[in-house]
């Protein structure tokens, strides 16, 4: 998705004769930050509002950090076996959102649809365990209900960074403007150690929650 997005120009005439006209990045890039973090801030909305509804505040603080604690040392567990073989998260659906919308729907419609389909969380692969573990604290109200903000802005802000950011070279003679190529190469190397930093994170969180549920009432 990042790389239309990423293009100064179109590969070639949409229609024959016609000619390739500049695109912009920053509109489609507002669209699919704004779906992302509308879709991430309605599902952590709706999870904390069910838990609510289910009565989940009436069970006693010491029992939910424990489920709490359990459920980030299973999720930290998950993470330790992802680092050991080099893999992706095995939790959740195979799936990648395609990386057509843009294609198909236009720029502007394509990159809102790719934003709200991403922002779901629990619709694509995950790289590591910490989105799970996320949803898991929410309905127990460890976590509040403005996480999902928290978690938009931890997608966009890096994204509109790496569209805008970087310095794109001269229009190649066909009109194409090619994006660096460094970016996801950077992303792929960094990949294994943002699986150890997940690890130590749900480790780190694993231990602070089940001390704060041994502490005296």
């Amino acid at each position: 998705m990042l790389r239309p997005l990423a293009k100064a120009e179109p590969p070639g005439p949409l229609v024959q004769g016609a000619q390739p006209g500049p695109r912009s990045r920053r509109g489609p890039l507002l669209l699919l930050v704004a779906g992302f973090t509308t879709s991430a801030c309605t599902l952590f909305l709706m999870l904390h509002l069910l838990a609510s509804w289910l009565g989940v505040d009436r069970v006693p603080p010491r029992a939910r950090l424990l489920l709490a604690a359990g459920a980030c040392a299973l999720f930290c567990l998950l993470d330790v076996a992802v680092v050991r073989r080099r893999r992706m998260c095995s939790v959740g659906i195979r799936r990648q959102t395609p990386k057509n919308f843009v294609f198909r729907f236009g720029d502007y419609l394509g990159s809102l649809f790719w934003g709200l389909d991403t922002g779901l969380a629990v619709t694509t692969f995950r790289t590591t365990a910490l989105t799970w573990a996320s949803l898991a604290l929410l309905p127990l109200h460890i976590l509040p209900w403005w996480s999902g903000l928290a978690y938009g802005l931890g997608f966009s802000l890096p994204c509109v960074a790496a569209i805008l950011g970087p310095r794109w070279r001269p229009p190649a003679p066909d009109g194409w403007s090619p994006e660096p190529q460094w970016i996801p190469k950077a992303l792929m190397r960094g990949r294994h150690k943002v699986q150890i930093a997940a690890v130590a994170i749900l480790l780190l969180t694993t231990m602070l929650l089940a001390i704060t549920a041994a502490r005296p009432a």
